[in-house]
């Protein structure tokens, strides 16, 4: 008898990002499609500027407009024109709003395609009948800077 080197087929193991959470948000950074800006770019980035809306401010495919109370938002004026904003993986609300200064922000996800929306995020980007552009908002476990 002569030994022999046993032979296998390749495994590949395929894992989904986490759904929810920071770790998901840098898992999806590193082989999703979108723009991912992490706390690095924006301090780079919008360095002198105070609020969440600022990221949008020279984005093409966005415009500004000013609240009532002053707050600056994005609109989006490509696409469908529909803008829809998830907060730490939850929709947006008037419990879970949209962070008012980018010190509260860690990291957002843009995605104007609804072919790059991650699969759990799609449920957030129709809107009616259309798809509509997605925003995610991360704020937990910020690092002071």
């Amino acid at each position: 008898m002569v030994a022999q080197p046993a032979l296998l087929d390749t495994v590949r193991v395929a894992g989904a990002c986490p759904q929810i959470g920071v770790e998901g948000f840098r898992c999806r950074k590193q082989v999703g499609r979108g723009v991912y800006l992490d706390l690095d770019s924006i301090d780079a980035a919008y360095a002198g500027y105070e609020g969440t809306g600022d990221l949008f401010r020279d984005r093409p495919g966005f415009q500004m407009r000013v609240t009532p109370r002053g707050v600056r938002r994005p609109v989006v004026t490509g696409g469908w024109g529909c803008l829809i904003e998830v907060v730490d993986g939850r929709l947006a609300s008037r419990t879970n709003p949209v962070p008012y200064t980018l010190k509260q922000v860690i990291g957002v996800e843009i995605y104007e395609k609804l072919s790059d929306v991650p699969p759990y995020y799609q449920q957030y980007a129709w809107r009616r009948a259309y798809p509509c552009t997605l925003v995610v908002y991360w704020t937990q476990v910020r690092p002071r800077r």
